[in-house]
């Protein structure tokens, strides 16, 4: 721990090992924050006003010098915006041991929702298992998408998780909606569902998360045929499907998460898209990475816009690694320039 964080910890009261003594199987008692409990406590922070409603400092900048010193040597680098001053801490900024086991800060955002940043490690090791977890459930998905479809016209458990399966939109929450007012899947109403002259296909809309407009453009039959039988007779502001998240969570195939639907959705249609390019490498090593690049941004935006989000968040979060790297290496491309 450096000389900065000590001098930190001691200003808020401290934390050390003797004040949080581990019991018999090396759990931290009490208050303590090890492995799989975490003391958390308010940042003594300095806010830096907005400057004509932007940003008035670097995201951080509000937190102790010495707590920004620790988390900069950690990895993190996701921080509250530099205006925001309630923060809390983890005690696990403090212990090496466990600093990758959870979260470090937690804070709440200008929209209302609960933000929490990690060490890298921690993210590296998160993102290795939700990488593996996707892969080895696209498979299950697949197989489950015929039973969704029969049961979906009944029941509106199993039409929102199909329509999460087949578009990628984001679930949504009741916690969300009532914070925000902003939609998913599950929270969406009747109006945000429109339908062609024939009924054989449905376009939805609405304002989803972080305020960014959720477009969906649905032809799958029983999808539709399910989107007409949730909406027939609703007023405007009834929702769609009258179902618990909790409820359209257990619709889904085992050990298969709401959220693993959308990354299925962008990890498929990058395959997909990447299929058709082949690349015609020249030798000369600037040309060929910027080639590589190009495609790679070209099959990210493709995918953001499938899933009402950016390009670098696509990339970042939704596509597989694995099948980027199985078309460099079909291509013959230097692996480091798709890291």
């Amino acid at each position: 721990m450096s000389g900065d964080l000590d001098t930190w910890a001691s200003s808020r009261g401290g934390w050390a090992e003797g004040l949080h003594p581990r019991d018999e199987v090396g759990k931290f008692s009490g208050t303590g924050g090890g492995a799989g409990s975490s003391t958390w406590r308010a940042v003594k922070t300095e806010p830096v006003p907005k400057r004509e409603g932007k940003p008035g400092g670097g995201a951080g900048a509000q937190l102790p010098e010495g707590l920004r010193t620790r988390l900069k040597a950690l990895g993190v680098s996701k921080l509250p915006a530099a205006h925001i001053g309630d923060v809390q801490v983890s005690d696990r900024v403090d212990d090496d041991e466990n600093a990758h086991e959870g979260a470090l800060l937690k804070w709440t955002d200008d929209h209302g929702n609960a933000q929490s940043s990690y060490s890298e490690e921690f993210d590296k090791q998160n993102a290795a298992a939700k990488w593996e977890r996707v892969l080895r459930n696209r498979p299950v998905i697949e197989e489950a998408l015929d039973d969704l479809r029969e049961k979906a016209a009944e029941s509106p458990a199993h039409a929102a998780a199909l329509l999460i399966a087949e578009t990628g939109l984001r679930p949504g929450s009741d916690d969300s909606l009532e914070a925000t007012g902003h939609y998913g899947a599950t929270t969406m109403e009747s109006r945000h569902v429109t339908f062609d002259d024939e009924a054989a296909s449905a376009r939805i809309e609405y304002v989803g998360k972080a305020g960014k407009a959720n477009v969906a453009e649905v032809s799958e039959p029983s999808l539709v045929a399910a989107l007409r039988a949730h909406t027939e007779g609703k007023e405007p502001n009834d929702r769609v499907f009258d179902v618990s998240r909790a409820k359209v969570a257990a619709a889904a195939p085992e050990g298969v998460k709401l959220k693993d639907f959308r990354t299925s959705v962008a990890t498929t249609l990058a395959e997909k898209e990447l299929e058709g390019v082949t690349l015609r490498l020249t030798g000369n090593e600037r040309t060929d990475a910027r080639a590589v690049l190009r495609v790679l941004k070209d099959v990210s935006t493709t995918v953001s816009k499938r899933l009402n989000n950016t390009p670098a968040m696509a990339r970042k979060a939704y596509i597989a690694p694995q099948v980027i790297q199985a078309w460099a290496k079909r291509n013959g491309v230097n692996p480091a320039w798709v890291e």
